[in-house]
């Protein structure tokens, strides 16, 4: 008898649980399987009416729980309400079908599972539409998953439009699943409070979102090729309810939608939230920020588009007034940074004040008690190169925070900008002292966190710093003075070069310090880390952290330390993990010889440090070559301990299969 059909979340889940000891039932391998797929009413059928029928490129993603297959339609099945797909590497029992493949991806490794589906809003209907069947019988009757919404423009010079839920509300975005093992399976939404349509074609424009009813205060916001912007406001009397049994359509613009001229969409507050949603949208904050006009002291930011942005000046590029103190949701939108408007750093490093580089130059955060100002989901890309030389430069450089002081929290933010910056000593007329440089922030104050946050850019950071000071670089953060990074990561390679005989080049895999009252818990360096110096003591690369205290960490990159001038003559300062003096290190793991050696320095605590060899999909590695000491549980056992059910540790997909962190955003919801 046909099984009954899952909603999307229940389907990955039984899915990916499927793990059968019981073989009796199973298809040989390489044994073609033909599967007879039919679409009711409800799925595939326009919201203008149109037949359901299989269509020129569909395709479906089916899986047995173990193996995984795409299968194209085949051409006499186009314009047919049923459509036979053949699959030959699926054993299982019970097969499970997703609807459009591409669109369901993940990856299978023996009972440990990752999936995503991710959502579309390009104003295609078929690849909108998201549905999902399940079958013993080699019978699929596919049904929606996904609630669907057509939307037309208000006027024809509409270009973009955007739907965004009041108070953070979670509307759309990746649906994904997780299975850790036979004993327990979760779900959740990698989700997102807005999207965002591109208007600019022919539409009709379709956008699949989970089933919900959208709260009061949610705003649909339409963008003209001037700049100029029509918002409506749903509220009671024109609830906005999204089902996921018949597709919704609606009129974008409602009656009476309000015109804005200037400025930005929204009040500022966390239900309503002023709206980033064109380049010029960024430059007005960082203007009015620098400027003075205002420093957003607890006021509410929401990206609602991607956007890219050139010739661009920091929020907050100097300490001569005060950095930025509000909230900004990036709501995994992409901030690409094409340039930096570079005339800043020249006149203000030529007088007292400090100069930042990054998104944000300063965040200033709140004190005491106060609840932290909050950095979420943003992603910034690009690639920069300040110059061949020792050009003007800043102090501190992070490619999201250059400057982070107070109680400010950084989560789930990405980077893969790629940036080569240099900075000279200050007596250099016009040219700053850079200091620290990070792939996400510069420097991080004693309050700061970091959670959950990747750098995946190269960072190539040369300085020439004033007598007494050193230069601090790492894939996540510069300077790490006493704050708190958990469950980051780094892939991207970091090169940071002290030209100045006798100071030193600390460059690290997560961040570079210089207290040791620093933390670093739950991450891992995969990038290669390299340390330039004038002298054999200026050059200290390390995988994980340089002087902060490390927590069940891990490093897989290549590190080493080299003379100036020279990528030959290497110097025996290297280390796989750390340079300890009188900070803790517990549970840390670094590839045997990656580096020259597994610590440096002495002093401090050291507890099951050691190093490991690359495994299988099965352990993530194997620490001191040991087959019963998994790198993998090693790293999970730490999460478990400190987020239950936030996030864990899997094998990658990839050759190497070491373990690699998977991110669900603010929340898990279980089915």
């Amino acid at each position: 008898m046909k099984r009954s059909i899952f909603v999307l979340a229940a389907m990955i889940i039984a899915a990916t649980s499927c793990q059968k000891e019981d073989t009796e039932n199973t298809v040989p391998a390489g044994h073609v399987r033909t599967f007879t797929a039919s679409l009711s009413e409800l799925t595939k059928t326009s919201l203008d009416g149109l037949t359901p029928v299989w269509g020129e490129g569909d395709a479906v993603w089916f899986s047995d729980g173990v193996n995984q297959e795409i299968v194209g339609i085949r051409q006499e099945d186009i314009g047919q309400a049923t459509a036979q797909f053949s699959t030959s590497s699926l054993t299982g029992e019970v097969i499970y079908a997703c609807y459009p493949a591409p669109c369901a991806f993940g990856h299978i490794s023996g009972t440990h599972v990752g999936f995503i589906v991710p959502q579309y809003t390009d104003g295609s209907f078929r690849k909108a539409n998201i549905c999902v069947a399940t079958t013993d019988d080699d019978k699929l009757s596919f049904k929606n998953a996904t609630a669907l919404i057509r939307f037309t423009k208000e006027t024809a010079d509409v270009v973009s439009l955007s739907l965004i839920c009041s108070g953070n509300h979670l509307l759309a975005g990746g649906m994904y699943f997780r299975y850790v093992d036979s004993r327990y399976a979760g779900a959740g939404h990698h989700v997102v409070s807005s999207i965002e349509i591109d208007m600019s074609g022919p539409g009709p424009y379709y956008a699949a979102v989970f089933p919900q009813t959208l709260p009061a205060g949610s705003k649909i916001v339409m963008t003209t090729s001037t700049g100029a912007q029509y918002v409506r406001t749903i509220n009671a009397e024109n609830t906005l309810t999204l089902n996921k049994i018949k597709p919704f359509s609606v009129d974008a613009a409602f009656s009476g939608a309000t015109l804005v001229s200037e400025g930005w969409a929204g009040s500022g507050t966390e239900e309503d939230p002023y709206l980033i949603a064109s380049e010029a949208d960024l430059h007005l904050l960082a203007n009015n920020v620098n400027n003075k006009v205002s420093y957003y002291s607890g006021v509410y930011f929401r990206q609602v588009r991607d956007i890219s942005v050139s010739n661009f000046r920091p929020i907050g590029s100097t300490n001569e007034g005060n950095g930025f103190q509000g909230h900004f949701d990036g709501n995994f939108h992409t901030i690409t940074i094409n340039s930096f408007d570079l005339s800043y750093l020249s006149t203000q490093s030529a007088n007292s004040y400090e100069v930042y580089m990054g998104l944000f130059g300063w965040i200033k955060g709140t004190s005491g008690t106060t609840p932290y100002l909050v950095i979420r989901d943003v992603r910034v890309a690009g690639t920069i190169n300040t110059g061949n030389d020792f050009v003007r430069g800043p102090h501190y450089y992070g490619s999201i925070c250059g400057y982070a002081t107070g109680n400010v929290k950084f989560e789930q933010c990405g980077s893969s900008l790629g940036m080569r910056l240099f900075g000279y000593y200050a007596s250099y007329p016009g040219r700053a002292k850079l200091m620290a440089a990070g792939g996400l922030v510069g420097y991080a104050a004693a309050t700061v966190q970091i959670d959950r946050c990747y750098n995946t850019g190269s960072l190539a950071a040369y300085s020439n710093a004033n007598s007494g000071n050193r230069f601090y670089v790492g894939g996540i953060c510069g300077n790490l003075n006493g704050g708190l990074i958990t469950f980051c990561y780094n892939t991207g390679n970091i090169t940071g070069q002290m030209t100045q005989s006798g100071y030193g080049a600390f460059v690290a895999g997560i961040a570079a310090s210089n207290t040791t009252s620093g933390s670093v818990e739950g991450c891992y360096n995969q990038g290669n880390i390299v340390a330039y110096g004038a002298s054999s003591a200026s050059a200290k690369a390390v995988g994980v952290t340089y002087n902060a205290q490390a927590r069940s960490c891990y490093n897989s990159g290549t590190i080493k330390s080299y003379y100036v001038g020279s990528s030959t003559t290497e110097i025996n300062y290297s280390a796989g993990i750390s340079y300890r003096q009188s900070g803790t290190y517990q549970n840390c793991y670094y590839l045997q010889g990656c580096a020259y050696t597994d610590m440096l320095g002495s002093g401090g605590t050291i507890t099951n440090c050691t190093y490991f060899i690359k495994g299988d999909e099965t352990n993530g590695g194997l620490i001191e070559g040991d087959a019963t000491r998994s790198l993998l549980d090693a790293m999970n056992a730490y999460q478990a301990a400190v987020h239950t059910s936030e996030h864990y540790f899997y094998p990658s997909p990839d050759a190497d299969h070491l373990p690699v962190l998977d991110y669900v955003s603010r929340n898990m919801l279980d089915y």
